[in-house]
Formats: C-alpha cells, sequence, structure tokens
C-alpha cells in the first residue's frame, strides 16, 4: 500500500507533498500483510456502536476505515506505544521538574542560613 499527500491550493488545485509521503510510506505504514512469509496475517477485530446521529453508511465507514488502520499499522497497539513512550516522556519530565525544586528549596534554606548569620554577627 502505498499514499499520496495532498496540498490543497485554490489556485494550482492539489499539490503532492512528496517528503511527508515519503515518510508516511516509509515509516508509518506496513506494506505487506504478514509481514513475514509464512506468518499469519494481521486481522482487526471490530466493535462499533453507532450513536443515533450517526447515518447508516458513517457507521459501515467507521467500522471499515478501524479495521483497515489495524491492519495496516495504525491501529490500537501502535496507539498503545506511542500512549506508553509519551507516558515516559511524562514521568521523565516530572523527575526533572522535582529534581529542580528540591535544588530549589536547598538554595533558599542556604540563602536563609547566611542571612540569620549575618543577623548574629
Amino acid at each position: 500500500m502505498k499514499v499520496t499527500l495532498l496540498r490543497h491550493d485554490p489556485q494550482k488545485g492539489y499539490t503532492k507533498k512528496p517528503l511527508i509521503s515519503l515518510i508516511a510510506n516509509l515509516i508509518v505504514l506496513k506494506s505487506n500483510n504478514p509481514d513475514d512469509p509464512g506468518a499469519t496475517a494481521r486481522r482487526a477485530d471490530v466493535a462499533y456502536v453507532r450513536p443515533p446521529e450517526v447515518s447508516f453508511f458513517g457507521s459501515i465507514w467507521a467500522t471499515l476505515f478501524s479495521g483497515i488502520k489495524s491492519c495496516a499499522g495504525l491501529g490500537t497497539a501502535q496507539k498503545q506505544a506511542s500512549d506508553a513512550a509519551t507516558t515516559e516522556k511524562e514521568q521523565a519530565k516530572g523527575m526533572k521538574k522535582a529534581e529542580r525544586k528540591a535544588k530549589r528549596e536547598e538554595k533558599k534554606i542556604k540563602r536563609q542560613q547566611r542571612q540569620d548569620e549575618k543577623k548574629n554577627e
């Protein structure tokens, strides 16, 4: 499977975005199903509850699209992996923030001690 991403220009119509298309085709999408010869094919179990305000054809499209995303490698497994990476980044950010706060508190205490020593002299 290959995709070509387009940019809409009112004067020229649609123009290709070659760099982003290349990245999407090389990194994001999985072109073979299955990836290795002899392996089992990727499959998707889709459960979709149709909201009352969505049309019948809209619900069919949503169901098909979620299955296609899973088989192309853009499904929940990849989302969970990216969420895990985001969680790790957030944890690292929180640790750095706590370390900076602790250093500020130490500096504040030392500054207060120096001021107290000057007052006592």
